[in-house]
């Protein structure tokens, strides 16, 4: 996987706004993929999803314990879908699941 594209996405973000966590990437059609640093998770009408691997990301560790645990589902995720999510958690092994308040 070539991070350097993840590290300039973050550093970007940063450098507009320092109290910036992590960045939301999406794939060439628009679909939402994962942050620079984990993976994503939507609740939307009470149910969470995180996007199918097919969309372009990486299989974390926290993401697929998730998964098989069955407490979220994938699911193509859109920018939409991002604006209706009732919860938007970023994920990984290291840092667990932190709840996210998006950046205007």
């Amino acid at each position: 996987v070539r991070r350097d594209a993840y590290e300039q996405a973050l550093a970007a973000a940063q450098a507009r706004q320092p109290e910036v966590f992590d960045v939301l990437l999406h794939n060439e059609t628009g679909e939402l993929t994962e942050f620079t640093r984990g993976n994503l998770v939507l609740e939307i009408g009470g149910v969470r999803y995180t996007p199918p691997q097919d969309c372009g990301l990486l299989d974390g560790v926290l993401r697929r314990e998730l998964l098989e645990a069955g407490l979220v589902q994938e699911r193509v995720l859109t920018r939409a879908d991002l604006e209706h999510a009732e919860r938007i958690a970023f994920i990984n092994s290291l840092r667990g699941e932190i709840e996210l308040t998006p950046a205007a």
